[in-house]
């Protein structure tokens, strides 16, 4: 982590020696500084000159949906208000493929079923953007960012599985987290949780359900639960005392 700063934070040694003390601290959440990709973008963030080391955002998922906003054209001031609009409608379809690829344990989608799944998608849900699905898959070779393409396989994919997992979340909500649930103990799921968690740190619901949900008695399953709640509950970071002793309580338990 610190040679990864130093690479990309090499002009300022204030600021270096800064972000570096606050990780030696353990000031940063220990999510951020154990995935290579919220720190390399925690760094690239804060080697803005404008940007002050308590304005970085305190978890994994405040940190993703920045960057996502940036890359989104969510804050270009010059497309006005019609653009949020816009953005609202282009990051639920990326949380509809995300979800797509997650449920089939993939990384990858060829051009062609990228096409059918959006054509899936527009038959269900009233987006404008995909109103002429060829040339949004086209903006989107064009634009090569959070979604990424390769030309030679004809395949899209995340920019990093963190991606992926991030928008997987944006899929879900209160009408459907139940089924997110079902996954509680699956690794591949984890990550996804969390970031769901982060969403709303002030939720209490799928916490509460989590401590509820009925843990296979086995010792991974078991070491799984304690992992992924204390995990949720660090992303949820505004729930009440109450229910973060709960939380403790139950992992103390099991």
């Amino acid at each position: 982590a610190l040679k990864l700063v130093n690479k990309i934070i090499p002009g300022n040694k204030e600021k270096n020696n800064k972000f570096i003390s606050a990780i030696k601290k353990q000031q940063f959440s220990s999510d951020l500084t154990r995935t290579p990709m919220a720190l390399t973008l925690m760094a690239i963030m804060y080697s803005d000159d404008s940007i002050d080391l308590e304005e970085l955002p305190a978890n994994v998922t405040e940190l993703f949906s920045k960057f996502s906003d940036y890359y989104l054209d969510k804050w270009d001031a010059s497309k006005g208000l019609s653009s949020q609009y816009k953005y609202e409608q282009v990051k639920n379809i990326m949380g509809f493929i995300a979800y797509w690829m997650h449920s089939q344990y993939i990384t990858e989608i060829s051009a062609e079923d990228l096409y059918g799944l959006l054509r899936n998608i527009r038959e269900t849900h009233p987006f404008d953007e995909l109103n002429d699905i060829t040339s949004y898959i086209q903006k989107l070779k064009e634009r090569n960012t959070l979604l990424c393409y390769d030309s030679h396989k004809d395949v899209f994919y995340f920019a990093g599985v963190a991606f992926q997992e991030y928008f997987t979340s944006i899929y879900y909500d209160d009408s459907n987290e139940t089924e997110l649930l079902q996954y509680a103990y699956n690794d591949w799921w984890q990550n996804v949780m969390v970031f769901y968690n982060g969403r709303s740190p002030r939720r209490t619901v799928f916490v509460k359900k989590l401590i509820d949900h009925p843990i296979p008695q086995d010792g991974k399953s078991l070491y799984n639960h304690m992992h992924l709640l204390s995990k949720c509950m660090q992303a949820a970071h505004l729930i009440p005392n109450g229910v973060a002793k709960e939380g403790i309580r139950n992992i103390i338990i099991t």
